[in-house]
């Protein structure tokens, strides 16, 4: 089959021929000393690292080109306590001027130091004096800062506890995260605009729910996943991204079919496009996106069926309080069936599955036993997308993933887990405003039929 005659083509075609102007974007880091607003020379460069399944928060490292006498004797002195403000805004790809009709990205930033700086600034005293002069001395340099969301900065000092009623995990976990989030915020431009939870799986009212002081507020999630009776049966990851914290199921591999926005990733063979000048379109529920050349692909689904398990077995804790056994005269008989769990999360095709007593023998948390599992069921693959917007993804976004297997187009559904970008300016000069964006794609797949290939 020609990839021309196919409905394949004719979206690569319309990503391609796209009329509207699409903006680019211009990056800037502005630094608060004390009351003063210290805004660098130029941003070199942005590393941010958005590892929906292992991290709660971007870990982001800017390069930046500043004067050497204002760092040492304005920044240097402060390193400890720098807060900031990072802008992305819109530019017409004509002249690079702002658009001021489409809003402007803010986020309020921690900064901290990853190099203190060259001793050699901070000895000379003499060159030290005067800013102006040591400005002239030193000319400018290149620092590296790492960069953080304020809002997690401040939520990382709180803690929780206390006893809940009568409620459901969801509305546990939505009320406690909402509440803190409101009760921390300093002012409105450091405002979490809201908490983003997928439906729970586990949907009952538990009458007494208790949570012990002191627990630290990122780890509440994942403690009354663990530990409070299960929220999703496919995983659990939570994350704060553009002043919403998302909560979401991790290896949910059915949530395309079910969610009416999305990301489709179209994997276009290199011989077709070498380079992809456009590499995106957005419609009212879709973003769509073309990769192409090499990628990689990591598939320990099989191995780790085989020494995990594809199923699980456990006996359940309310059933042992409460009738674990049938009395008659003399006799006590436990009842397998009434009081032991077993289930596969998919059968093998060799027809052999393994199914594994629980490391929690005696639990009735279902949804943390499935959870275990889930992670066997897919395999990850990764691939660039250049000339990227990476404002257009969100964590745990589901994906529709569409390549080539031969002649044939195929499709497989999965969830992202991950995107790492890599913003530069587009020239070294001080007054570039433009930059442009490579992203890094991994998603968790779900494994390929017998015939299916990733590449």
């Amino acid at each position: 089959m020609e990839i021309s005659s196919t409905p394949m083509e004719d979206e690569i075609q319309a990503v391609q021929r796209q009329t509207t102007r699409l903006p680019v974007f211009g990056w800037r880091l502005e630094i608060n000393v004390g009351d003063e607003i210290i805004v660098p020379t130029r941003l070199i460069s942005l590393d941010i690292d958005r590892s929906y399944d292992v991290n709660f928060a971007d870990k982001i490292v800017a390069k930046i080109c500043i004067l050497g006498g204002t760092y040492a004797l304005k920044i240097l002195p402060k390193r400890w306590n720098l807060t900031g403000t990072l802008y992305q805004e819109p530019l017409s790809s004509d002249t690079n001027e702002p658009i001021t009709a489409l809003d402007t990205y803010t986020q309020e930033v921690n900064i901290s130091l990853i190099d203190n700086g060259d001793a050699s600034l901070i000895s000379s005293n003499n060159i030290l004096n005067n800013e102006e002069d040591a400005n002239r001395t030193l000319g400018f340099i290149e620092v590296e800062v790492q960069l953080s969301d304020l809002v997690l900065e401040h939520a990382r000092m709180v803690t929780l506890g206390g006893v809940y009623r009568n409620t459901s995990v969801q509305e546990l976990v939505k009320y406690l995260m909402t509440k803190t989030l409101q009760d921390i915020r300093s002012d409105e431009s450091m405002a979490v605009t809201h908490v983003k939870m997928f439906p729970a799986s586990n949907s009952a009212a538990i009458p007494n729910i208790v949570l012990p002081h002191g627990l630290p507020f990122t780890e509440v999630p994942d403690y009354i996943h663990e530990r409070v009776g299960g929220i999703y049966n496919a995983g659990l990851g939570h994350y704060l991204q553009d002043n919403t914290w998302h909560i979401f199921p991790l290896f949910d591999l059915t949530r395309y079919e079910n969610d009416l926005r999305g990301l489709t990733v179209i994997n276009v063979p290199s011989n077709r496009f070498t380079k992809l000048e456009r590499s995106f379109r957005t419609t009212a529920n879709q973003v769509i996106v073309l990769v192409s050349g090499d990628g990689a692909v990591f598939d320990d689904s099989e191995k780790r069926q085989l020494s995990e398990g594809n199923g699980v077995r456990f006996s359940s804790a309310d059933k042992m309080l409460n009738g674990f056994v049938q009395q008659d005269g003399n006799k006590a008989t436990a009842i397998r069936a009434e009081n032991n769990s077993e289930f596969v999360t998919s059968e093998r095709e060799s027809g052999r599955n393994k199914v594994k007593l629980s490391d929690n023998p005696i639990t009735d948390n279902v949804f943390l036993e499935a959870s275990k599992l889930a992670r066997g069921q897919g395999t990850y693959v990764a691939k660039v997308w250049e000339n990227s917007n990476p404002r257009l993804l969100w964590p745990g976004m589901p994906v529709r993933w569409l390549y080539m297997d031969g002649e044939e187009w195929i499709e497989r559904h999965g969830i992202l887990h991950g995107a790492q970008s890599f913003i530069q300016a587009t020239t070294p000069y001080p007054t570039t405003r433009r930059h442009i964006s490579t992203t890094t794609l991994r998603v968790f797949l779900e494994r390929p039929t017998p015939a299916g290939t990733e590449e």
